[in-house]
């Protein structure tokens, strides 16, 4: 099992990552600034390179225009 954190720089994402760590959990992180999500093929390329078996989402848009 591998998680993917999007949004991990986040409160709740910062606090879920430390926990993985501690927990020994493997994970990999992507921060908001480092993916657009309005950008479909640039978000499949980031998220399938990590090869995640689950993916939790924690960022968040403001303005989607």
């Amino acid at each position: 099992m591998k998680l993917l954190v999007l949004g991990a720089e986040s409160q709740l994402g910062t606090a879920l990552t430390r926990v993985l760590q501690e927990q020994q959990v493997d994970h990999a992180v992507l921060a908001s600034d480092e993916l657009d999500l309005l950008k479909q093929m640039d978000l499949h390329k980031k998220v399938t390179r990590q090869s995640p078996t689950q993916v939790i989402h924690l960022t968040s848009s403001i303005n989607l225009t």
